[in-house]
């Protein structure tokens, strides 16, 4: 599961890529409680493809996601969550179920 980034995204080298494969990975995901609180950690990272992501490359970069999460987001999907944080930063989106 993971989103292809339609834009383009720039390398920490300065290289534009177009297509970048943005998942969870291997990435931990946390959810704690804090005073009364659910607080959701995430990290989601930056392939070149999927293809490069599934065949153990490292990836471009990486994007945290935190989020306070309401008491009826504490029963849902949690990696509907996540990526829908990540929609928020790269808008540009398609889903890869």
């Amino acid at each position: 599961m993971g989103l292809i980034n339609l834009d383009t995204y720039t390398t920490q080298y300065g290289y534009a890529v177009t297509n970048t494969y943005i998942s969870v990975g291997d990435n931990d995901i946390n959810l704690k409680k804090d005073d009364g609180s659910w607080i959701l950690e995430a990290g989601l990272n930056i392939w070149h493809s999927k293809t490069l992501r599934e065949s153990g490359a490292k990836p471009y970069g990486s994007i945290p996601i935190y989020k306070v999460l309401s008491s009826s987001e504490i029963n849902t999907d949690i990696f509907a969550i996540i990526y829908a944080e990540a929609k928020k930063i790269y808008t540009n989106t398609s889903d890869d179920l």
